[in-house]
């Protein structure tokens, strides 16, 4: 008799730090489609109606856990609202002596009045409605506060039920212990059960520590209500589909760079397209618009670059990932970015000694020389662009440039790593608003 049985694999990659990256990637992509609920202006806003969770997988579901509950986010916020939660004030009513009364509810006066008991001889009354306000944690934003954490625990006891021995089992249970040490804050159990929720609130959105919860809400319960299908297929794939996951990450890394540089928002209805509650990102001809003074700043995801195309390459087909247009007027210039996430693997190595391979892959965190080829065809080629750039998870920064004293044209690498990358975006940041500055002087 045959006897056999199931071994669970996971193919994991050494281009990224697997527990701190690769979480992050979700983390960040997750909160960009909630966007689309959390702006007031969307269509979606004020049809909101919270559904049962999609059923995802237990590794999906651990990693945002892994982000959520990591010191500067979930502990953190917490932290901040049990010191400082919201009040509200509780308006209360009592008929106490006329000498003690100091507030007057004048609603309750005629029915106070009306009892013989609380009025004199000479109609004097002797008692009056005093209004007494009390200061209670009892507030919508609290209720949602509550409410977040009770179904934080009720998902972490029910990957509980599946989660094998080991660290995904060790880790869920001091997630569960951390969710019931904030359920046992003292202010808490004045809080009420949630009835509805509060998604209009000023507190929620804006108050620091509670807009964290409201995010990683959104985060864990609803931005997988909506269908985006490329991001799910990324996460359901291997080494071919986290290069995809990491060209969205940079995407959306780009768009708050140029938001930060230029003081606008951009509207998710023009980077997502919305039908039902199915997304895709906008592509090709549909462009994100800014503004810096009076010079508009355009950005384009898979923009097509052709012969017969109004901005056009001159000799063969191309299509960036993405590409920053400079409109000065009389012309418009273009800086090009690609991210580049994949192993530096070949087939051959395989048949080589595979721990020098590996130590080797582990150790390689340096642009390769091909890409920055591909940014000289680029800048070449497309006509009017100045800058050609990778975007790689990486160490190593380096940019190319024709003419010493100026950033373009040139051509070059930055790193960019999911997860504690806040350096690395201000030195990309940094260099294109200065390559924009740059060619804001081309008007003149």
């Amino acid at each position: 008799m045959a006897w056999h049985r199931e071994i669970p694999v996971e193919v994991r990659s050494k281009k990224i730090n697997y527990h701190e990256q690769y979480p992050a990637m979700l983390a960040d992509l997750s909160e960009e489609i909630t966007s689309i609920i959390l702006e007031s202006d969307s269509s979606t806003f004020q049809f909101f109606s919270p559904e049962a969770r999609k059923k995802k997988t237990l590794y999906e579901d651990f990693l945002l856990l892994e982000h959520i509950f990591r010191p500067r986010n979930l502990p953190a916020a917490a932290e901040y609202i049990n010191h400082n939660f919201y009040s509200g004030l509780e308006r209360e009513v009592d008929v106490v002596p006329a000498a003690l009364a100091s507030v007057v509810d004048a609603d309750e006066l005629p029915m106070v009045i009306s009892d013989p008991t609380s009025i004199d001889a000479s109609g004097t009354p002797l008692n009056l409605p005093q209004v007494n306000l009390r200061e209670t944690p009892d507030t919508p934003e609290n209720r949602f506060y509550r409410y977040f954490l009770e179904n934080l625990e009720d998902l972490i006891l029910e990957l509980l039920e599946t989660a094998p021995e080991g660290y995904l089992k060790d880790s869920l249970m001091g997630f569960r212990d951390e969710v019931n040490i904030l359920l046992s804050a003292g202010w808490l159990r004045e809080v009420r059960t949630l009835r509805s929720l509060p998604l209009n609130s000023q507190v929620l959105q804006k108050r620091e520590g509670y807009r964290d919860i409201l995010r990683y809400f959104f985060m864990l319960d609803l931005s997988l209500r909506f269908t985006w299908n490329e991001l799910e297929d990324a996460i359901e794939g291997f080494e071919r589909r986290l290069s995809e996951l990491y060209e969205y990450w940079c995407y959306f890394k780009i768009i708050r760079i140029l938001e930060d540089i230029t003081g606008d928002r951009a509207d998710p209805s023009e980077i997502f397209y919305l039908r039902d509650w199915k997304v895709s990102i906008r592509r090709g001809n549909s462009i994100l618009s800014f503004r810096m003074d009076d010079v508009r700043i355009l950005l384009s995801y898979n923009g097509r670059f052709t012969r017969d195309t109004g901005c056009r390459s001159y000799s063969l087909p191309f299509r960036p990932d993405y590409s920053i247009l400079v409109d000065v007027g009389e012309c418009t210039y273009f800086i090009h970015l690609d991210a580049k996430y994949r192993s530096t693997v070949k087939l051959e190595d395989f048949y080589e000694d595979v721990d020098l391979r590996d130590r080797m892959e582990e150790l390689e965190r340096d642009y390769r020389d091909g890409d920055v080829y591909k940014m000289h065809t680029y800048k070449d080629a497309i006509l009017h662009s100045r800058g050609a750039y990778i975007l790689y998870p990486g160490s190593e920064e380096v940019v190319f440039q024709e003419d010493d004293g100026h950033e373009v044209p040139s051509v070059g690498a930055f790193p960019l790593n999911p997860g504690g990358s806040e350096d690395e975006e201000g030195k990309l940041r940094d260099f294109l608003e200065a390559v924009i500055l740059e060619l804001m002087k081309y008007k003149n």
